[in-house]
Order: structure tokens, then sequence, then C-alpha cells
């Protein structure tokens, strides 16, 4: 059980930090490729 739940945090945790950091890349990928498209 104890390591049961040590694991569902610890993908809880890893879950939001992939979050973070997808929605961070897809920001900078769109902000990069925009001027691009438009030019």
């Amino acid at each position: 059980m104890k390591n049961t739940t040590k694991q569902i945090k610890g993908i809880m945790g890893f879950t939001l930090i992939e979050l973070l950091v997808v929605s961070a890349s897809a920001t900078m990928l769109i902000g990069l490729l925009l001027p691009a498209i438009q030019n």
C-alpha cells in the first residue's frame, strides 16, 4: 500500500511538471513559428 501511494504521488508530480514543460515548449515553438509563417 505504501509503495502504491508513493508511485501515485510521483506520477502526479511528473505529470504536472511535464504539463508545464510541454506548455512552455509549445509557446516557444508557436512564438518562433508565427513570425516565419507571417513572413
